[in-house]
């Protein structure tokens, strides 16, 4: 006959596994989509600029991770560079279909293991004045490939 302190023990393992199983399944991964995002071509341009703020990315792991193909693992962001990266999702988002804007940013920002909130509030960082240099030259970068990219379309 067990005790009352091996009941209690069993009792709050069984606690503590339930509260292990709820933070697991309130962490859910990114969905997988199938149809293309964002073209190649403007990915690529972006993968130019943007290579240097993830860590050993290839063009095609940036192709799949922008549209969210599950393919290759996350990009690794680079230290210090993840204002860069939600500067790049907000730019994302601009062109995103209506109808998959507020999921795809959901997931994208799960899928690079951004914050919500902290999205909210680094990204126009870049534009803002007390931005770097690097930061400022980045937002530049990356406007002017999306307004080109708005010209072809």
């Amino acid at each position: 006959m067990p005790t009352q302190y091996e009941e209690e023990r069993k009792n709050k393992g069984k606690q503590n596994q339930q509260a292990s199983d709820d933070k697991t399944e309130s962490k859910r991964e990114p969905r997988v989509w199938i149809e293309p995002l964002f073209p190649m071509i403007l990915v690529s341009e972006l993968y130019e600029v943007c290579e240097m703020i993830f860590e050993e990315s290839t063009e095609t792991q940036f192709h799949s991770s922008l549209n969210l193909h599950g393919k290759h693992e996350p990009l690794r962001i680079k230290p210090k560079q993840k204002i860069k990266v939600c500067y790049l999702i907000s730019k994302l988002y601009d062109i995103v279909p209506e109808k998959h804007k507020v999921a795809w940013r959901e997931d994208i920002l799960l899928h690079f293991g951004i914050d919500s909130s902290y999205y909210e509030s680094k990204y126009s960082h870049p534009r803002g004045s007390d931005a770097s240099r690097s930061s400022m030259a980045f937002a530049d970068d990356v406007d002017e490939i999306f307004k080109n990219h708005k010209k072809r379309a």
